[in-house]
């Protein structure tokens, strides 16, 4: 993989009251994932990190 693919999202979380950002850098396997609280790979689905991160911010 010669370029990376990166992205950022904003997540609106009503536990902080407002809007998270997550930042997403695509890997051979999936991506590295990491926003205020937490960092470290997750799989192309986003599991298991991401959506432990949605739910620790009460995100549905």
């Amino acid at each position: 993989m010669s370029t990376a693919s990166r992205f950022k999202i904003q997540i609106y979380s009503p536990l902080l009251g407002y809007k998270d950002l997550d930042h997403f850098k695509k890997t051979k396997d999936g991506w590295k994932f990491e926003n205020y609280r937490c960092k470290g790979e997750v799989d192309k689905g986003g599991n298991p990190l991401f959506y432990k991160a949605l739910i620790t911010e009460s995100i549905s």
